[in-house]
């Protein structure tokens, strides 16, 4: 399969993904697992103001989080780990969050010029979904206040997340 066209698949199989999550955390960890199956990656992380968000490829409580906020860099850089070895990586930026980067590091070859660019594409991704659910968090939030003002204190329609929001029909209107 060509390289522009595996890219293409990729990205859009991640968009499918991660566009399902319904809240924050849940996203992240999905991004971060989608983007390290895609490109071969056994280590993965997503990083925000010196804080591991998210991390796959190591045992529960063993995150070396300082090394990987230390790397935040540039692509190529070679990373250390115990039981992993030297592992090379690859950083994008997710601009949703602050100071934040999406890290993948894999111990057998460089990521390639495509490789780098997808990665780039799941993080404008990622903050694409990061600001859908921020905007569905917040009008769920303003239509149950505007239940509570109005004296329904919420009602059946209030206890549904994203209830109120108009729904797709599924028939086309009729013209005459």
């Amino acid at each position: 399969m060509p390289a522009g066209s595996w890219s293409t698949q990729q990205l859009t199989e991640f968009l499918s993904a991660i566009s399902r999550f319904d809240n924050v955390e849940s996203a992240l960890r999905g991004a971060v697992e989608r983007a390290a199956e895609a490109l071969d990656a056994e280590i993965g992380a997503i990083i925000s103001e010196g804080k591991v968000l998210s991390s796959i490829g190591f045992p529960p409580g063993q995150v070396p989080e300082q090394a990987l906020i230390a790397i935040g860099g540039p692509n190529g850089y070679e990373l250390e780990l115990a039981g992993v070895g030297r592992a090379k990586t690859a950083v994008a930026a997710i601009e949703e969050l602050p100071a934040a980067s999406i890290l993948l590091a894999r111990s057998d070859e460089q990521f390639s010029a495509v490789e780098l660019n997808l990665l780039g594409g799941m993080a404008r991704v990622l903050s694409l979904t990061l600001v859908m659910l921020r905007t569905l968090d917040e009008l769920q939030g303003a239509n149950e206040s505007l239940a509570k003002i109005a004296g329904g204190g919420g009602g059946p329609r209030a206890a549904r997340p994203h209830a109120s929001l108009p729904r797709r029909r599924d028939a086309a209107p009729v013209r005459r």
